[in-house]
């Protein structure tokens, strides 16, 4: 499946640039190295990375929690 990446951007590529964000599609993760902040691709390709975002796809997840780390729980 392709994906025009412009058509999931909540921003302007231009915002992206200045703020060093990259998306990436059509890339398949093999691993991610969470100690050494590296994602590993099929294609052989490695990036590093200060903070990752892994979306998976177009559906959200409802999480049913409490306590006292459900500030820092996303879906």
């Amino acid at each position: 499946m392709s994906i025009n990446p412009e058509a999931i951007y909540l921003r302007t590529q231009d915002f992206y640039d200045a703020v060093n964000i990259k998306v990436l599609t059509a890339k398949q993760a093999t691993g991610v190295d969470v100690k050494g902040q590296v994602v590993k691709f099929q294609d052989g390709d490695e990036i590093s990375f200060d903070k990752l975002v892994i979306a998976t796809g177009k559906f959200h997840s409802s999480v049913i929690a409490s306590g006292k780390f459900l500030k820092c729980l996303f879906t």
